[in-house]
This record gives structure tokens, C-alpha cells and sequence, in this order.
């Protein structure tokens, strides 16, 4: 039940705007599927919003899931959940090629896939199905040294 002309979304500004600016210090704790737990309103309309301008979400809600992704040449971005075989699209949310999605249905992360629809390679045109990738970096920070 995913609400797709709200402009509601759940990623704070700055840090769209620091994966956009390439300047974020860590990805993994943007993008990618997150469980956000709304009932301590530490997000809500992408500036961290009280929970309690949420009036227009269908059912009580406490957790829900969300997937962020990070496509700067996509035209669009859908994810599609492994174990329903569902399709729901992302919401653009930064021009530069953030996109959103938000399952309110949803209150444990579950098995997905992205479906990138884009023009790659200056305009040859391509579609994609990609998996997200999830392995954080395994180097430490004396490895990297």
C-alpha cells in the first residue's frame, strides 16, 4: 500500500544531499533497505518530522521498511520484493538520482531486487535488473594504510 503521490519520504535532506554531493561518510547507513522505527519520530516528511503529522498514513503504523538507492543516469528505479514477486516503483527525491520507496506494510527487511531503467553509455539505452549490494568494506583501516 505504498502511497506513490505523497511526497512523503523518509531520508533526511542532508543526507540525500550527501550521497547526491558525494561526500557521505558512510552509504551503507543510507542506502539500501532500512527497518525505520517511526515512533520515535526521528523522521517524517524528510526533515525529521514529529510522527504525529503522519495523519494521512492508512493504518497505525511503528516500523516500516524503506530501500534507498543511488542512480544518477536512471530514468527510473523500482524494487521488486523476492518473496511476493511484487513490483513497486521508487519515488524520485533528489533530481541527481535519488530514489526512495517506502513499504508501510512492511515491518522486517525482506529478499529485493532494484530495476534500473536508464540511458547508459551516452545514450545508447539500457534496462537492467542489478542486485543491491550489501557487503560493507572488510579492510580495515590499518589494511588500508
Amino acid at each position: 500500500m505504498n502511497l506513490p503521490d505523497d511526497p512523503f519520504y523518509l531520508t533526511p535532506p542532508d543526507q540525500v544531499a550527501a550521497i547526491c554531493g558525494g561526500y557521505c561518510g558512510d552509504p551503507f547507513a543510507v542506502l539500501g533497505m532500512h527497518v525505520v522505527d517511526l515512533g520515535t519520530g526521528g523522521m517524517g516528511h524528510g526533515a525529521g518530522e514529529s510522527v504525529k503529522s503522519l495523519s494521512h498514513v492508512p493504518c497505525p503504523v511503528s516500523r516500516i521498511v524503506t530501500v534507498r538507492a543511488f542512480y544518477p543516469f536512471a530514468e527510473s528505479v523500482s524494487v521488486r520484493a523476492l518473496d511476493t514477486n511484487e513490483v513497486v516503483p521508487m519515488q524520485r527525491i533528489h533530481p541527481d538520482g535519488f530514489f526512495e520507496a517506502v513499504f508501510w506494510e512492511r515491518s522486517e527487511p525482506f529478499p529485493y531486487r532494484l530495476i534500473v531503467t536508464g540511458t547508459w553509455d551516452m545514450g545508447h539505452g539500457d534496462t537492467g535488473v542489478l542486485r543491491p549490494i550489501f557487503v560493507p568494506l572488510l579492510l580495515s583501516d590499518f589494511d588500508l594504510h
